[in-house]
């Protein structure tokens, strides 16, 4: 049985046969370079210079797969001190840079990098093999970055009502009329009746949305009484009788209609926070979510008396599957990330990008073409990417779906071929498009869909456009709501081993859920609250490990990173020991008669378990992890999962093992153990 009591060390750190970054890695004024994360004391820090938000280390275990239970971070504080917003920990039986490891990349794409944006909207998405990018000069036609989390906000100006992104109906809005609950700050707006008689007074969206079908979203504000309650209403695309109200007076859900859950949150001070979930229909029309004015507790249709009103802030709209956390908008939605990766979003109206090269690269006849692309798509129909030419309509090949995946393809003389198959939905995705020119396959997750070596035969394609988002031909047409996560091109058709291993990359990232994924990362333990200890299940086997950052700042630094398996003795405690002796007084005199009043270090936690009942397999355990290279790979980390107060209240002290005993009992199989440990200095 697992015991309270655990021993963590940097198993995978240690035992990685290949280390890579994705950026620079070390301080020229410095030494501590990776091999300061797998030992050693506290203050040897290991320094990271990043050229983008998103910076990784992939540890690679050759032919020795490790499963891992733990992410442990010593002086994690640092992290936090330089802005990093997240931690994210996936294992992989693929390297993150595996792309290149397989010949003929022609171009590679990565929402997570080489971005350019100018006021919010993407103009270039460079491509990571150097050569070219993919870019967009209309403004009107630019995508929106994602963000990397799952937070997600689609209105616009969500606290400034006053603005022309939200249409008053026989009401009016004041701008920053009191403070907000949150900041303190006056931001607040105020939403009036006018005097209207027997009708509606409420707020709405000026631009409506385009939604799935059937899939839930939710509605939410922050609201405080001031003459009126309110009411959140689905308009348009929703089933069900789509309405929740709510009495400000008294926080509580006064009626919901059908298919609707609805909460309600006491902030403090009258305020409380509303929201409305609801499910679309099967074909949904343009969706304006709404906050009406309400008299008494559900009636929304009377007479104004052009006073009464309601506090509204914060007001936000996104999918149920996004996280419940406030995100405010201006001009632009913030659009949640997949899997902790950025994404680009194209509306499905005009949006698209052009990196040209790629189709006049593909120009012939008989061009062999492997293509992968990692998208979500937001619409039945979606074109997530295309080559045309710019003078005809007629040549092009097509990668999108209408409920089926479906690659067309067509050549100088119009005659065409298809294939359609499988069922396409709205789940993150890996498309796998494999061609020898004349027969192709293709890969939705992994799988093969359809036919094997379906017929491609046709004749000349000159080809000078390759569109992400649309259909670029002579023109731009087939605009596709879709998030496009990452798209890679080869120019040849690749083996069945190398398509899997750019699956298994691109699954790591966007499909398989990360062994760690930390939005609201702050140091959480330690002696001095200063490290970072996150337990989760045993993993599988991988050969690869990714540690990922994301952070606002370009360097940042931190101790030990431990990656492995904890070493569980099970409930054989007999006795522990853990104490801080009080500290020496330093201070003395010399022959001078000058007195030295300093202090020396800090007085170091010394902790000792007594173990019985240990089997002869936890006794090489034992030995072989922990005692037999405590010498050479100093460090481990001490961990309490539930009571603490073994380890002075402490969840984790950072330690090095002094010294070990064992003896062997009377039965067989039964062992005491004593290790003696020793924490390792700040």
């Amino acid at each position: 049985m697992t015991s309270n009591f655990l021993i963590l060390r940097p198993e995978v750190p240690q035992l990685a046969i290949d280390r890579e970054t994705t950026e620079d890695w070390g301080d020229d004024n410095r030494i501590n370079e990776l091999a300061n994360q797998r030992s050693g004391e506290r203050y040897n820090l290991a320094i990271q210079t990043a050229a983008s938000n998103r910076t990784a280390i992939c540890y690679d275990m050759g032919g020795n797969p490790q499963t891992v239970d733990h992410l442990a971070i010593a002086r994690a504080d640092l992290l936090q001190a330089s802005v990093v917003d997240a931690l994210i920990l996936r294992g992989s039986d693929s390297s993150f840079n595996a792309p290149t490891s397989v010949s003929g990349l022609t171009a590679w794409f990565d929402g997570n990098q080489g971005i350019t944006l100018s006021s919010g909207v993407v103009t270039t998405w460079a491509d990571k093999t150097g050569g070219y990018s993919a870019t967009q000069g209309t403004t009107a036609n630019m995508p929106i970055q994602s963000r990397f989390d799952n937070s997600e906000n689609l209105t616009l100006q969500s606290q400034a009502l006053n603005s022309a992104s939200w249409t008053k109906t026989r009401s009016s809005v004041s701008p920053n009329v009191t403070t907000d609950p949150i900041s303190g700050l006056s931001t607040v707006d105020i939403l009036v009746e006018d005097t209207s008689a027997s009708t509606t007074h409420y707020l709405i969206p000026a631009v409506g949305f385009t939604l799935k079908p059937s899939t839930s979203y939710r509605f939410s504000c922050y609201a405080k009484h001031n003459g009126r309650n309110i009411a959140l209403r689905f308009d348009n695309a929703w089933s069900g009788n789509p309405y929740a109200y709510f009495n400000l007076q008294t926080g509580a859900v006064s009626a919901v209609g059908s298919g609707v859950s609805a909460t309600i949150e006491d902030i403090g001070d009258g305020w409380y926070r509303v929201s409305a979930t609801c499910s679309t229909a099967a074909s949904p029309g343009t969706a304006y979510p709404s906050v009406y004015l309400v008299s008494g507790s559900t009636n929304q249709s009377y007479t104004g008396d052009g006073i009464s009103a309601a506090y509204v802030t914060r007001i936000q709209f996104n999918e149920a599957v996004a996280s419940t956390d406030y995100i405010e908008t201006s001009t632009l939605a913030e659009v949640r990330g997949i899997n902790g990766n950025r994404c680009l979003r194209f509306d499905g109206s005009n949006d698209y990008l052009s990196a040209n090269f790629i189709g006049s690269a593909f120009s012939g006849t008989d061009k062999a073409i492997s293509i992968f692309m990692a998208f979500r798509s937001n619409a039945a129909s979606a074109t997530i990417a295309s080559m045309g030419r710019s003078s005809s309509a007629t040549p092009q090949m097509r990668w999108h779906q209408n409920g089926a995946y479906v690659f067309a393809t067509t050549d100088d003389a119009a005659a065409s071929k298809s294939q359609s198959a499988g069922t396409s939905g709205y789940s993150a995705s890996v498309w796998s498009h494999v061609s020898s020119g004349t027969a192709a396959s293709d890969y939705i997750n992994g799988t093969l869909i359809g036919s094997s070596g379906y017929d491609v035969d046709l004749g000349a394609r000159t080809l000078d456009r390759f569109t992400i988002g649309a259909l670029g031909t002579n023109s731009y047409s087939a605009y596709s709501a879709v998030d496009v996560a990452e798209i890679i091109v080869y120019n040849r058709a690749v083996t069945s081993d190398e398509r899997q291993s750019i699956e298994a990359y691109l699954a790591s990232k966007y499909t398989s859920t990360p062994l760690v994924v930390d939005y609201d990362f702050e140091p959480n333990c330690g002696v001095n609250g200063d490290d970072y200890i996150n337990l989760f299940a045993t993993s599988d086997e991988y050969r690869y490990f990714w540690f990922e950052a994301w952070s606002t700042s370009n360097k940042f630094a931190h101790s030990k990173l431990y990656i492995g398996q904890s070493v569980d003795l099970g409930e054989t405690i007999d006795s522990i020991s853990c104490k801080k002796p009080v500290d020496a007084n330093d201070s003395f005199e010399s022959d001078s008669g000058a007195v030295d009043l300093s202090k020396g270090k800090d007085s170091l936690y010394r902790v000792s378990v007594n173990f019985k009942g240990v089997t002869n397999d936890q006794i090489v355990e034992f030995s072989e992890k922990i005692s037999s290279v405590a010498d050479i790979r100093k460090g481990v980390f001490l961990c309490t999962v539930t009571n603490h107060q073994i380890l002075d209240g402490k969840k984790t002290i950072h330690a090095r093992l002094v010294r070990s005993l064992y003896s062997e009992r009377f039965k067989d199989d039964y062992n005491a153990l004593y290790a003696e440990f020793e924490e390792l200095p700040a």
